[in-house]
């Protein structure tokens, strides 16, 4: 009788958590932050807040935690909350009797009178420990959408690449995966690529991930007169949300920004228009104003944290001449002399379909190559692997997927 009485509860808290999760979407919706590519990382016990914005003022009133993989319910945390309208931050103390892992949040609120709920998948990490030793996984240039590399390899199936990219990560076990941009590929496709890429990554990945821009990621499209009908940077708002995070995990600080941050002018892939008009369109890469105060307030308030620089576009992919498209953006030059006055140690990038590794004084900069578009003739698809000590040094290795190109069965 208390095996069967046992098996019944089990059964209706899997129904009841699948039902709850079947809510869980694959774009931003009143949850701002944390979010599946912005995860929030705690220890057992340990509080964070919930951005959440609401069209009307309301209430929270309860907040959910599932395991990701089961979908069975960790915590339900009673709160209660007024929310104004717009945007809102929700203090929450999980039970230090969650386990360390990673779960799916869902917030119950009142939105004027009409009950709502919202959920993100992936977006709560209970940590055991931030103590070095820990790895870091990096994945870059997924390109959902891209066709190079099926014109290079003709009849492979870079969707295997991709997927395997993923499952290498999932078997490292690391604390978290970095995704240095272009996630997509090219306009004309982000209206499936953008919600294919977050379904893809969240269904596939089975780790933390922080996810930020490229510039493939950010193209915008005009029409002839000129007026952008098409910009990246709105389909990233709805489906991946915040484009730069500050992480502490540790002894080290890893800020990861976006390094494509030019006027729609200068991301506007539309070739014909830009060469009637005069007008030029930069694939490298920039910091604007607002992302230079960003990056600089966060190597100031590092501490005796080691700073760690994360982007899609290396410092040599920066434009040398970034005036021309944006008076106040960051050249390659600004950005060299950064790293140098913060003794930057390394700085970890994708963007050039290429994996390297060069010593400039006293940093590092290593890339790796793409996992979802063409690659050096020499090279095939790879991940890098990240290992860092309680010493503060850190260990890399490259992990090639594939000897020969993956067919299409």
């Amino acid at each position: 009788m208390q095996k069967k009485l046992t098996g019944l509860l089990l059964a209706a808290c899997v129904l009841f958590s699948t039902t709850a999760l079947a809510q869980l979407g694959y774009s931003i919706k009143e949850i701002k932050q944390p979010t599946f590519g912005q995860p929030e990382f705690i220890l057992p016990g340990g509080s964070f807040e919930i951005s959440l914005e609401t069209p009307e003022a309301g209430r929270a009133s309860a907040v959910e935690l599932y395991a990701f993989d089961t979908g069975l319910p960790a915590a339900t945390i009673t709160i209660d909350v007024a929310l104004s309208q717009g945007m809102n931050a929700v203090p929450v103390s999980p039970p230090a009797s969650v386990a360390a892992g990673m779960y799916d949040l869902c917030v119950d609120f009142t939105s004027g009178k009409t009950p709502t709920r919202d959920c993100q998948k992936h977006s709560v990490v209970v940590v055991a420990s931030f103590d070095a030793p820990f790895t870091v996984a990096h994945i870059t240039d997924y390109h959902v959408g891209d066709p190079r590399a099926e014109k290079q390899f003709p009849g492979m199936d870079i969707t295997k690449v991709r997927l395997a990219a993923l499952d290498a990560a999932n078997k490292l076990k690391p604390a978290f995966v970095l995704i240095t941009g272009d996630v997509n590929a090219y306009t004309e496709s982000y209206e499936w690529s953008y919600p294919s890429s977050a379904k893809e990554l969240i269904d596939h990945l089975k780790v933390p991930m922080v996810v930020i821009p490229g510039n493939h990621d950010f193209y915008s499209w005009s029409g002839d007169d000129g007026k952008i009908t098409i910009d990246g940077r709105d389909f990233w708002q709805r489906y991946f949300g915040p484009r730069h995070r500050v992480l502490d995990y540790g002894k080290f600080r890893f800020i990861c920004m976006d390094t494509y941050e030019w006027p729609a002018s200068a991301r506007n892939d539309n070739k014909a228009y830009n060469l009637k008009s005069g007008n030029s369109h930069t694939y490298n890469g920039t910091l604007s104003k607002d992302e230079y105060v960003w990056m600089r307030t966060a190597l100031d308030g590092a501490g005796d944290r080691t700073p760690i620089l994360v982007a899609h576009h290396g410092p040599r992919q920066f434009e040398m001449l970034a005036q021309q498209w944006c008076k106040e953006c960051l050249s390659q030059s600004k950005i060299m002399s950064i790293i140098k006055k913060y003794n930057v140690p390394l700085f970890i990038y994708g963007h050039i379909h290429s994996s390297t590794d060069v010593t400039e004084g006293k940093s590092r900069f290593i890339s790796t190559t793409s996992t979802g578009s063409d690659t050096g003739a020499k090279e095939l698809w790879s991940i890098r692997e990240f290992d860092f000590n309680p010493d503060l040094t850190f260990d890399t290795r490259l992990i090639k997927l594939f000897d020969t190109p993956p067919m299409k069965k």
